[in-house]
């Protein structure tokens, strides 16, 4: 099972709409992701010279934006699934190309995945209920 049945099967246990727009919640989720993304950034700050159940703390903020990343687009109406599918598609591609990264390590955009983004764009609006 994905990520992303496993989300939708934990709303819907408890009384949350899943597959379509959900405004209201949608803004819950919301809320959520920057109360996780703070929690992650507060616990990883000790990952490496605190303890290893400060380490399993990190790992769960980590999972749990996951899940409300995973809310949110689930309270959109998105097929979160299709989404990571298209996405991931166009990330595999850019390693098909010159691999360019940046000091940190992130790899850059190439002539090709710029031209990639466009379609990218349109399979992800297909996607918007």
């Amino acid at each position: 099972m994905s990520i992303f049945e496993d989300q939708k099967k934990f709303m819907l246990a408890g009384d949350q709409t899943v597959d379509e727009l959900n405004l209201k919640q949608m803004d819950l989720y919301e809320s959520l992701i920057h109360e996780e993304k703070s929690e992650f950034i507060f616990a990883s700050a000790k990952f490496y010279c605190e303890s290893t159940k400060l380490q399993a703390e990190t790992i769960k903020e980590a999972i749990d934006i996951l899940v409300v990343v995973s809310g949110w687009l689930l309270s959109n109406g998105i097929d979160a699934q299709k989404a990571w599918d298209i996405v991931h598609e166009n990330n595999m591609a850019k390693v098909k190309d010159k691999i360019v990264k940046d000091g940190k390590g992130k790899i850059q955009k190439s002539p090709e995945s710029i031209a990639r983004k466009n379609k990218m764009m349109i399979d992800l609006i297909g996607l918007i209920n």
